[in-house]
């Protein structure tokens, strides 16, 4: 059984359930954001106000976003901007290795040169 939420506060029974149920509802709620928006970068900060209006702890957005990265359907990456309490954060982004994902479609638009995506284009190989 996969767990979205890390219980260490030693939750049970009840308690626990929804702990888990609220973690993994989180989760498929950044999925669903970052879903929308394939090409763009985010961080944590960024994610807490815009999808949960603030609602969520900051630390249940980064569990979450951990979570999806180690399942690799977000990337953490490189670029940084300032978060909250003014410090450099990361932003990440759909995994566009991941070939579950559909990122490729929107990155492969026409390409001006081989619009029909041939090989080789016309005439080259003929």
């Amino acid at each position: 059984m996969k767990y979205h939420y890390f219980n260490t506060n030693r939750e049970s029974g009840k308690m626990l359930a929804e702990s888990e149920s609220k973690a993994a509802t989180q989760e498929e709620r950044i999925k669903q954001f970052f879903n929308r928006r394939p090409l763009n970068l985010f961080s944590p900060d960024f994610i807490q106000r815009n999808v949960f209006g603030g609602k969520v702890p900051l630390t249940s957005v980064r569990r979450a976003m951990t979570n999806l990265t180690k399942e690799e359907y977000l990337e953490k990456t490189d670029v940084m901007t300032e978060g909250t309490y003014g410090k450099m954060v990361h932003q990440w982004r759909r995994n566009h290795k991941d070939p579950t994902q559909q990122v490729d479609m929107f990155m492969k638009q026409t390409d001006p040169i081989n619009p029909q995506g041939w090989s080789d284009p016309p005439g080259e190989n003929t």
